[in-house]
């Protein structure tokens, strides 16, 4: 058989060349590192020129801030193509020292203890400093990683172990491949509603009236002023756009998100996964997916504390639903029998369509009430600005409830020392 020479060791030919989810998890991680790294360049740039003129401090903030997302995103895609190329080459970083050195560090209960002190000093940096354009980059990425650290550990760790490579594998891949599969999906289903909307307005003369004068003024009306929300307003005011508006947001998206999320299962369709694989990988994909959110969520100003915080609560569901849905796949997979899957996958799609449609309808009510000159009456309540985020608090508490329940069930009668600690010994 042929061999190839890699440092001191020799490797079968087969061996390198025909572990295709390897070769892919390298290919498309190397790709995403170097394109990310690139945009980042490409906008430091762009910042050094922005930064010549003092007025636009808010853009100089939101760059900086963009190029240190391009910048951690890059580091977790190299990561993830090094764990493939060591499975491909047979070298290992995991065994190295200062790996094993930083893994000890993590502890989920600081983790927990530094995520308000985060939000605290960014909130600050963001109201008080001239360095925010330098400071808020770390800060935000440092709060974009520990919720979704913290709920990962506590979720998963004693369930089964995880293979460095898999563990990479399956977060790069919710970070890198299901988001734009995703989209793609999504600005399909969005057209098709699109269509149907123009064609319902087409159809009535007075519809078609109202929203051609509103768009007319709003192209007209200063950006931000009291005219232009209470325009923006009398949009979202529309029964039209509220239920096309709820019928992307509560399902497209999670019919397209539900069934890409967990990647990182998906690409090892045909391993003799289990069920307990398929939860742990699930939930992984799951927390890649929502780095991938919150990373990019670019705020600069008084809203980014609160809404960093809010999106640790919306990691909590794609962690749930991600899990779910893996579980589903793994054990149809090993038990021939599809309907679970089906069954299960509706099921995640159904909590993430209860979320989304409560954070849209939540966000229309602020839009509406705050108007002082609305055309018609609020088609919703006033009470729904203040009573859904209370609803989906107890959704989000209920999620991590069902998470720990899990866990202790998978648990039983099987003591495994961690799980999302990547492990050394157990290969793919």
């Amino acid at each position: 058989m042929m061999e190839i020479k890699i440092g001191n060791k020799e490797l079968p030919a087969q061996s390198v060349f025909t572990d295709w989810a390897s070769i892919f998890q390298f290919g498309l991680s190397l790709l995403a590192t170097l394109l990310l790294w690139g945009i980042g360049a490409i906008m430091v740039f762009a910042g050094f020129v922005q930064s010549i003129d003092p007025s636009i401090e808010i853009q100089i903030i939101n760059t900086s801030m963009f190029v240190g997302a391009c910048f951690l995103s890059g580091i977790i895609a190299m990561i993830s193509a090094l764990s493939a190329a060591g499975k491909l080459f047979g070298f290992s970083i995991e065994k190295s020292k200062w790996f094993n050195k930083f893994s000890q560090l993590i502890k989920p209960s600081i983790l927990l203890i530094l995520f308000p002190i985060i939000l605290w000093i960014g909130n600050w940096v963001i109201n008080s400093s001239e360095l925010a354009w330098l400071l808020m980059p770390p800060i935000h990425m440092i709060a974009t990683i520990l919720p979704i650290t913290w709920l990962a550990i506590i979720s998963s760790r004693g369930i089964t172990p995880v293979s460095f490579q898999r563990f990479w594998g399956s977060f790069g891949g919710g970070m890198m491949v299901s988001p734009p599969l995703a989209f793609i999906f999504e600005i399909i289903g969005g057209l098709f509603i699109l269509l149907i909307v123009v064609g319902l307005i087409s159809f009535n003369p007075d519809m078609e009236q109202f929203f051609t004068r509103t768009l007319n003024q709003i192209s007209s009306a200063p950006l931000g002023s009291i005219q232009f929300k209470n325009l923006i307003a009398n949009i979202f005011n529309s029964p039209i756009v509220i239920g096309a508006s709820l019928l992307f947001i509560a399902v497209v998206t999670p019919l397209a998100e539900e069934i890409l999320k967990p990647f990182g299962v998906w690409l090892l369709a045909g391993r003799d996964l289990t069920p307990k694989d398929g939860w742990v990988l699930g939930l992984i994909s799951g927390a890649g997916f929502a780095f991938f959110e919150n990373i990019w969520m670019l705020t600069a100003d008084e809203t980014w504390a609160s809404l960093v915080a809010a999106r640790g609560a919306t990691t909590i569901i794609h962690l749930l639903t991600s899990a779910l849905t893996g579980w589903a796949l793994a054990t149809a997979w090993q038990e021939k029998k599809y309907l679970k899957l089906v069954a299960i996958y509706l099921l995640s799609v159904g909590i993430h369509a209860i979320w989304n449609g409560g954070v849209l309808l939540s966000s229309l009510s602020s839009v509406i009430s705050q108007s002082s000159r609305l055309e018609h009456a609020p088609i919703l309540p006033p009470f729904f600005e203040t009573l859904l985020p209370y609803l989906l608090g107890i959704l989000a508490l209920f999620s991590f409830i069902v998470l720990m329940l899990v866990k202790r069930n998978f648990q039983r009668g099987e003591v495994v020392e961690y799980a999302v600690v990547p492990s050394t010994d157990i290969q793919d």
